[in-house]
C-alpha cells in the first residue's frame, strides 16, 4: 500500500511532535504500507521544535523524504503542486492508494483536502492534539473556542477516517460531532520504541536522590492566567476549572522548599533536574523558592540523551493542567509512555483522564492531585526514604506497558488505514 504521508513536524526538527510521525514512518512498512513523507524544507525556529539531526538516522533509507516551501494559503497550494519538482516527484513515486496528514498544524487539513482531490484518493487525519477539543488550550473567547469547533467539524466531514491520540478524545470528538458516521473516529495512542528501551536500567545507588522532568513547561502561561483570572473568567478564555500553572515545576518546588525547610540537610541530598528549553519565567521561579542550588538545568537534550536521563531517575516528574470536578483530561503527554517504559518510579501530579487510568495501571507511579503540594510531599518524602534505605522500587506491569510499544502502534494504524475501501471515495 503506497501512502502519502504529510507531516510538518519531521527530522531534523526535534520535539515532541516529531516523535509520532517519525515512528509510524519507521515501523508502517513492517505492515505492508509504504510511505512517502511530504514535509517542509524550512526548520523552524521555536523552543517547541529545536533541531534533533539525530532523529534523521531512524528513518528508514528506503522511505523518500519530499521537501517544499510549505503552503498556507489556497495560492500557495497551487503554487506547490505546481512545482514541477514537486509533479515529478509525487508521479513517479505514484500512484498513491490513500493519505495521511499528521496535524498540527491544523491548517495542513486543507492540504490534505486539496491533494486528496488532486489525486483522487482518500485521505485520513491523525491528530496529535484534539484541536478545537483540547480542554488544556488558551482560546480569545468561548466565542472563538466555538468557532473553532465548528471549523474542525467542517474541515474533518472529508476524512475518510479521524484518529484521535488518546481514547478519552475519541470519546469527546463523537460526541462533539454526531453527524459522523459511528466508524470514522478511532484512536492511536503514542508511546515508546521498544529499541530505545531495550536493556533493563539496574541503576546503581547514587549519593544523589535524582528527580527528572523532561520536556516543556507551562510556567509563563500559568502565571498569566492567575494574574489575569477574572479577564479569563469573563471571557470564557479557559473551560471553567482549568488551570495551567500546575503544569510546571511551580508546585514541585514547594513541596521540595518546604521539605528542606524541615530537614535542610536534603538540600544536599536532592538533585531536580529540568531537561528542555526553560522560558526566563521557569528560571525566575526557581531563584523565587530560593533553590538554585538544588535544581539543574542541561538545556535541550536530543531524544537519546532524554532517554538517558530519565531512564537513570530516582523519580520521575509528570505535572499536568488542573480541571474541575467531573472533568478528564483528553491529553497524555507523551513523555508519560517513556516515562513507563523506563520502570522508574513516577510521581504523577494528573488529573482525571486517560493519563491517571494508564498510570495507575503501570505499576511504577505515586499519584497526586497536580496542585496538592502537601500530597506531593508525602510522595517525596515516601520515595527519598525508600532510596535512602535502598528498598526496591514496585514492580512495573510491563504487559500493559509493552501494548505502547511504537511497533503495535503502528500496527494498529496499519489496520485503520487499509479498512478504508479506496474505491467507495468520490472523484472530485
Amino acid at each position: 500500500m503506497q501512502l502519502l504521508f504529510i507531516a510538518y513536524h519531521f527530522p531534523p526538527q526535534g520535539g515532541a511532535g516529531v516523535q509520532r510521525a517519525l515512528k509510524f514512518v519507521k515501523y508502517l512498512p513492517e505492515f505492508g504500507i509504504k510511505p512517502t513523507i511530504l514535509t517542509t524544507d524550512h526548520i523552524p525556529k521555536s523552543r517547541w521544535t529545536p533541531p534533533d539531526k539525530t532523529l534523521t538516522e531512524e528513518v528508514p533509507p528506503q522511505i523518500k523524504v519530499i521537501r517544499t516551501a510549505w503552503p498556507v494559503t489556497r495560492k500557495c497550494l497551487d503554487r506547490c503542486v505546481a512545482d514541477p519538482l514537486i509533479q515529478n516527484q509525487l508521479s513517479s513515486l505514484g500512484p498513491f492508494d490513500s493519505l495521511l496528514v499528521s496535524a498540527s498544524p491544523f491548517s495542513d487539513i486543507s492540504l490534505a483536502q486539496y491533494l486528496s482531490n488532486k489525486l483522487r484518493i482518500p485521505w485520513f487525519a491523525d491528530l496529535r492534539d484534539p484541536w478545537a477539543l483540547d480542554e488544556f488550550q488558551v482560546r480569545l473567547t468561548r466565542w472563538h473556542r466555538a468557532f473553532l469547533k465548528r471549523k474542525m467539524g467542517k474541515s474533518l466531514s472529508g476524512a475518510s477516517r479521524i484518529i484521535m491520540n488518546t481514547p478519552e478524545a475519541s470519546c469527546v470528538a463523537r460526541e462533539a460531532f454526531p453527524n459522523f458516521e459511528k466508524d470514522k473516529i478511532f484512536h492511536v495512542t503514542n508511546g515508546f520504541d521498544g529499541l530505545e528501551f531495550k536493556q533493563n536500567q539496574n541503576k546503581k545507588q547514587s549519593n544523589v536522590f535524582k528527580i527528572v522532568h523532561s520536556g516543556s513547561l507551562q510556567t509563563h502561561l500559568g502565571l498569566q492566567q492567575k494574574k489575569r483570572k477574572l479577564e479569563y473568567a469573563i471571557l470564557g478564555r479557559t473551560i471553567k476549572g482549568m488551570r495551567s500553572l500546575s503544569r510546571s515545576h511551580f508546585y514541585l518546588l514547594a513541596a521540595i522548599k518546604h521539605m528542606c525547610e524541615k530537614r535542610p540537610n536534603l538540600r544536599q541530598e536532592i538533585k531536580l533536574v529540568l531537561a528542555g528549553l526553560l522560558h526566563q519565567t521557569d528560571f525566575e521561579i526557581i531563584r523565587q523558592f530560593d533553590l538554585s542550588d538544588v535544581v539543574e538545568t542541561p538545556g535541550y537534550l536530543t531524544h537519546g540523551e532524554s532517554i538517558n536521563l530519565i531512564s537513570g531517575a530516582d523519580l520521575l516528574f509528570l505535572p499536568m493542567h488542573t480541571l474541575g470536578n467531573g472533568q478528564r483530561a483528553t491529553i497524555v503527554p507523551g513523555k508519560t509512555y517513556e516515562y513507563m517504559a523506563t520502570g522508574r518510579p513516577i510521581l504523577a501530579a494528573v488529573p482525571d483522564g486517560d493519563a491517571k487510568d494508564f498510570l495507575k495501571q503501570c505499576g511504577t507511579a505515586f499519584i497526586s492531585d497536580p496542585d496538592d503540594v502537601e500530597s506531593i510531599t508525602r510522595i517525596l518524602l515516601k520515595r527519598y526514604s525508600s532510596w535512602k534505605n535502598n528498598t526496591p522500587n514496585p514492580p512495573a506491569n510491563w504487559k500493559f506497558i509493552r501494548q505502547f510499544e511504537r511497533r503495535n502502534l503502528a500496527g494498529k494504524l496499519a489496520d485503520i488505514l487499509k479498512g478504508c475501501d479506496n474505491r467507495s471515495h468520490a472523484a472530485p
